[in-house]
């Protein structure tokens, strides 16, 4: 169980450099396409060809880095999930047993 709420922090902190870096990406995007726009519409005025935005649109996206994107996350926190409920339940059935057999 250790392991894998090991596994689950690692994940939580590869998600949230993933969504900084994301966020950082498409404001730079959203930056350079601002400019471009701006810088074309001087070209067409002064009549020169506008620029293209293909070299903006091939920046690369940031990358989840986890081995199978959030599906180990998953599988951890699903098995951890289980084993805390399985725990609960045998908890409840050894009091209760604990109970029952102080009465008799």
């Amino acid at each position: 169980m250790m392991a894998n709420i090991d596994e689950l922090n690692k994940s939580i902190a590869a998600y949230g450099k993933y969504v900084n870096d994301k966020q950082r990406h498409d404001t730079l995007i959203y930056n350079l396409t601002q400019k471009r726009q701006a810088e074309n519409e001087q070209r067409i005025a002064r009549g020169e060809p506008p620029l293209s935005m293909d070299d903006i649109r091939k920046q690369k996206e940031p990358q989840l880095q986890t081995r199978n994107g959030m599906l180990d996350a998953m599988l951890s926190s699903c098995e951890t999930q289980a084993l805390a409920d399985f725990c609960v339940k045998v908890s409840v059935y050894l009091r209760t047993f604990y109970l029952l057999s102080l009465r008799f």
